[in-house]
């Protein structure tokens, strides 16, 4: 500010004065330093233009000492304390991230025994049956998927990736083909996200705490290089933990209550059953009845291995000759479940 006021002040007055040509000879010792050649951002350049700072800031001292000399005051310093050049920065390198692998193999364990594996890629299986002759099984599942590429349907932008690996397994109840869960990767298949993190979830385990029964798996795989899906057992029954199941026998178990619509009523000396469906009509396998403790026989085959089919009808005589029937019917289903269906008394016909 000071210089200005005196470039502002002092000089004009002075320019008629005969230091002219001091003067003039005083503004012909500025020179322009020159700029660097370092490509622009890069941190050459930053080099070069804190040292062309620092020049232009030297030579503007210098013209004002000159003209402060001229006029009798005291000189100026330049007392720059920035270095001539940046030092070397030395960075420590981070340590070394570890990367996820591949994991094609489930290892095998001495407590669980496999009762089924699939291998597969790109595509939909579906599995052989299983049965699980105990309460409680695991599904052990892992992928090697292909390394995603940009956003899911989920997205803020909705886009999709061009490369977005998808695995679904659907568990799957053979006595009635029914689906009792679809297991999917805990968030996903990204391949990129396990190597940043240096976390590799695989594999995967699922806990199903039913059984006695036998179930298939219908698989669907998208972008991943292969996949294995085993479902495993306990070894020894004494295995599973006490607090995870009963240790009552299954049969004193508490089960499903089924829900199923049968008709009853009575003919003459004769008991007419209709099975009319019901919400888990398709689980039904046949039904036994008793009249007043003795069997009546059944409606559909305990052999069968295909549901009763609704509308099955029957009559049933009676040899009792109690006039009044205490019927029961019991639902047989297709995974060895039993259930009592009705419970009514039958009257004759009053004429």
């Amino acid at each position: 500010m000071i210089i200005l006021m005196l470039f502002c002040v002092l000089i004009p007055p002075i320019a008629g004065d005969s230091g002219d040509n001091t003067l003039n000879n005083i503004s012909q010792t500025i020179a322009i330093p020159t700029t660097g050649t370092a490509v622009l951002g890069t941190k050459d350049s930053m080099t070069q233009y804190e040292s062309w700072l620092d020049q232009c800031a030297s030579e503007i001292t210098n013209y004002s000492t000159m003209v402060l000399n001229f006029l009798g005051v005291n000189n100026l310093s330049w007392s720059q304390s920035l270095p001539s050049t940046t030092p070397a920065v030395t960075l420590t390198p981070a340590a070394a991230t570890p990367t996820a692998q591949p994991t094609l193999d489930i290892p095998e364990t001495a407590q669980r025994t496999t009762i089924l594996k699939v291998n597969g890629a790109d595509g939909w299986v579906t599995s052989d049956p299983f049965t699980v002759d105990g309460p409680y099984w695991e599904l052990w599942y892992t992928a090697d998927p292909l390394m995603t590429g940009g956003q899911d349907s989920s997205s803020p932008s909705s886009s999709y990736s061009a490369v977005f690996p998808t695995l679904s397994i659907q568990v799957i109840d053979a006595a009635n083909n029914t689906v009792i869960e679809t297991i999917e990767p805990p968030g996903g298949l990204d391949k990129s996200l396990w190597e940043r993190s240096g976390i590799d979830p695989r594999p995967w385990e699922e806990k199903f705490y039913q059984g006695y029964s036998r179930y298939y798996l219908k698989i669907s795989a998208t972008n991943v290089r292969s996949y294995i899906v085993e479902a495993r057992i306990p070894s020894q029954p004494e295995q599973i933990a006490p607090t995870a199941f009963p240790t009552t026998p299954r049969s004193t178990q508490t089960q499903k209550q089924y829900i199923i619509a049968c008709r009853v009523y009575r003919q003459g000396s004769s008991v007419d059953v209709i099975f009319e469906g019901g919400s888990d009509a398709a689980s039904l396998q046949y039904i036994s009845l008793t009249e007043n403790a003795n069997p009546l026989g059944t409606l559909g085959s305990p052999g069968s291995q295909t549901p009763l089919k609704i509308g099955s009808e029957e009559d049933f005589p009676v040899s009792d000759p109690d006039p009044v029937y205490y019927v029961i019917g019991t639902g047989h289903f297709m995974n060895g479940d039993t259930q009592k269906i009705f419970e009514t008394t039958l009257e004759p016909a009053a004429y």
